[in-house]
Order: structure tokens, then sequence, then C-alpha cells
């Protein structure tokens, strides 16, 4: 029934026509972009939340548990509910049967979540719906959706290469495929090319499109949500609500409610804290952009710690970017590799990639080894560290799918 990643609209097309299209009948807030989609979309979906609005929320990838891809006004989808509509999903696949009786392309299984997703979220009767885009964005199952209240683009840079593009124009022509007619944008700063692409487009479908300029203070802001780039998102967010009630005079909105309800949403696997002592953070950097913007937070927030850092990276990921923006930084480095993961490159290979980078902490200062190792190793070091009067702190970063063993970890070592 499931397959691997298959861009495309025709097989997503057919499910929902089965399931009768209940995507048609919600209102969404379509994200897309390199980085900082599942955050800003967290913003989005705390905020209307507190303005009384029963909110959707269709993230991915899933980290800890599949259900914490659908959510309503914060709240996982049951488990009972989550069988139940996968069922449903899956029925209406059964029933996508050709006319010669042969059965037609298989949705994938990001085809099926989505799916499910719509169906849910109608079912509930959300009145809004905060929808993650999987992959670019034109080709992208999520964009089966027509009924588009606000396009938001969040900062784009080079990622799956030779998937949506071979450089960030070609990439954010993909995205830009999100854009509806008629419809508001909203996009952050972005490079040039990136920016003249996404405003193309907009201009060519009629839609608004005002760029957060992130350099301006909000002295409103005091996030939870730890990280210099949260601030961007968070304004991103603001500013996309602000254009979406300017457009619809039934949308009721207060500021104060929104401000109070930005700063309390906390963000899982963004620079999160997982214990204080040593302090200990998780964060998702997997790309270089990714990796500039974990290095400005850190040299920011910990200016004064020893860093000893976990790395897990994906072998299909700009790898050797990533470590020669963070390996300078640190004192040690443990290198992991993530389980059961045929896209996860070996822990030697990225040790062998570090060790090659003229400022990294060194040979003996950089470890291949199992993620329980690495976590019990860089406990000890961080302790040593402490009991010497120096300031420690671990982060793990990289590829998501490694840092949930991280969190499970840690937790038994302390």
């Amino acid at each position: 029934m499931m397959n691997g990643v298959k861009l495309g609209l025709e097989r997503i097309q057919g499910l929902m026509h089965q399931l009768n299209d209940p995507q048609d009948k919600l209102k969404f807030i379509h994200v897309a972009g390199t980085n900082g989609k599942g955050s800003t979309c967290a913003f989005f979906a705390s905020m209307l939340a507190a303005n009384g609005y029963k909110v959707g929320m269709y993230t991915s990838p899933a980290v800890m548990d599949v259900r914490e891809q659908y959510t309503i006004n914060g709240e996982w989808i049951t488990k009972d509910d989550y069988a139940r509509y996968v069922a449903k999903a899956c029925a209406a696949d059964v029933g996508l049967i050709a006319p010669d009786n042969k059965k037609t392309d298989s949705p994938t299984e990001f085809e099926i979540e989505t799916a499910m997703a719509f169906l849910y979220f109608y079912d509930k009767g959300c009145d809004y719906v905060v929808l993650e885009t999987g992959l670019g964005g034109e080709g992208d199952a999520t964009n089966i959706v027509k009924t588009t209240v606000l396009s938001v683009f969040t900062s784009i840079s080079e990622d799956h290469l030779g998937m949506i593009g071979s450089n960030i124009s070609e990439i954010a022509k993909t995205k830009s495929g999100i854009i509806k007619p008629g419809v508001p944008t909203v996009m952050i700063s972005n490079p040039p090319e990136a920016e003249s692409v996404i405003r193309s487009d907009c201009d060519k479908k009629g839609a608004l499109l005002p760029i957060v300029d992130t350099k301006l203070p909000e002295a409103e802001l005091n996030l939870k949500a730890m990280g210099t780039y949260q601030k961007d998102n968070a304004l991103l967010a603001l500013k996309g609500l602000e254009i979406l009630k300017a457009n619809d005079e039934t949308l009721k909105l207060d500021r104060e409610r929104n401000i109070e309800a930005i700063n309390n949403t906390t963000i899982p696997f963004r620079m999160e804290m997982i214990c204080d002592d040593p302090q200990f953070f998780l964060d998702g950097a997997h790309n270089p952009d990714a990796a500039k913007r974990l290095k400005e937070t850190l040299t920011e927030m910990l200016p004064d710690h020893k860093l000893i850092f976990i790395m897990g990276m994906f072998k299909d990921k700009d790898y050797s970017k990533v470590a020669e923006i963070m390996a300078p930084m640190a004192s040690d480095i443990f290198t992991v590799e993530t389980p059961d993961n045929e896209r996860a490159l070996n822990a030697d290979e990225l040790r062998d990639c570090i060790i090659k980078i003229p400022e990294s902490p060194g040979e003996d200062k950089v470890k291949a080894c199992s993620i329980e190792d690495a976590v019990k190793g860089s406990i000890e070091i961080a302790k040593e560290f402490e009991q010497n009067g120096d300031r420690a702190c671990i982060i793990a970063f990289g590829s998501l799918s490694y840092l949930k063993h991280i969190k499970k970890c840690a937790f038994v070592v302390q």
C-alpha cells in the first residue's frame, strides 16, 4: 500500500476524492520553507487557540511518536482516533481501482498520513488548520489544499538538493507552488534570489507579499522557546496573523493574548533543555543554515561555557559543511549513528570528516561511539569541567531521527 517519497498530487487527489474531499471544507495556514516551519506552525496554532479557535496542526516528521503530528489545540490525537483514521485512509486507498481492474499507483506513507489529517480535522470541526509542507511545496501532498487563507514562507536555503532544486532559486521556485491566487502571503527576510522568486510568483498570482524584517526589535517578546532563531519565527507568525486579520474582518484576535501565547509556546527538539545538571540541550540543526543559527544561539547564550557536542547526521545532508561550522566551537565531540535508518551516516565516517577540519578539537577529543556511550561520556566530561571550576554544556544536534534516542538515554543515565 505505502511506498517511499514521491512528489506529485495525482495519488493524494484520488485518495481525498474517495474520502469526499474534506480538505475543501477547511481553512488552511500553509507554511513552507527550509528551516523553522515546525516552530512557526506552533506559534500560529498557539495564538489562534488562545483567541478561542479550534486549531488543528499537522507537522512532519514525527520524532517521539507518530501521533504528535496531529494536534488540536495542542492535544495529540488519541490512540483510538489514530487507529480509526488510519483505517479510514487505508480503506480509501483500497478503493482506488483503475478501470481495467488493476491497482493504480499506491499513495505513499506521507500521503496516507496527510489524508487522515485532513479527515480528522474536518470531523473534529476545526476552525483553522496550520499545515506544514512535507517536502518542497509544489508537488508536496499538502499542496492539494485549495482553501488556503494565508501562505507563509520561513527561511529558504539549500537542502534536499537534487530533489526539489539544485540551487536556492530553484528550491524557492518549488516552494512557491503553495502560493494561491489572491491569497495573502508573508515571508521572512531571505536571500535575494529566494525573495525574487517568491515575489515574482506572488505578483503573477495577485498575492500580497510583505516581508518581515526580523532585525526590528519586539519588546513584548519574552520567549520560552530558546534559540535566537525563534524570535524570527515568532515575528513571522505575529505578522502573518495581522495580515490574516486585515483580510478577514470576522477573525477576532487580541494582541495581548497573541503575545502571551507566543511567549509561552515551547518547541520540542529546538534548543530543548532536557536536564540542567549538567545543562543538556537537543536541537534539530541538520543543514548548514540551521547550523549557523545554532552557532549564533550558542555564542549568545553560552559564551563562557565549555561545549560538548553529540552529532548524528544523515548521509544525504551536507554534513561536512555542518561539521565545518560547528566543530571549532567544541571542546569534545561524540559522533553517533541513528539506529535502524538506512539514511544514517556512519559514526566513524562523521568522525573522519570532523578531524580533518583544522580547528576541530583534535583526534583524541572526537570519538565515534554508540548513543548510550555518547550520553554517558558527555555527562562525565561536563561534570569534570564543572569540578574544575568551568561551566559546561552538552548539545546534541543533527538529524531529528536520532534525538529521540538521545532523550530517552539521557533520562536513563540521569
